[in-house]
């Protein structure tokens, strides 16, 4: 899954709000961060920074 983090507030057509945004490790290899190793299925077939696997998600 991706996890978002708080941002800042806001406000959307006059409504206050936050803004949150994932952090820059989400998209990570997993040499940066290994909690995405999951997403490389099989083991080691990553896609590299930006870009996460999640076609195996659908099986």
């Amino acid at each position: 899954s991706i996890h978002l983090a708080y941002v800042a507030d806001t406000e959307v057509k006059g409504i206050p709000a936050f803004r949150f945004a994932p952090p820059s490790d989400v998209l990570a290899p997993p040499d940066e961060n290994p909690s995405n190793a999951g997403f490389c299925v099989p083991a080691g077939d990553c896609l590299g920074k930006g870009v996460l696997k999640v076609s195996v998600c659908r099986e």
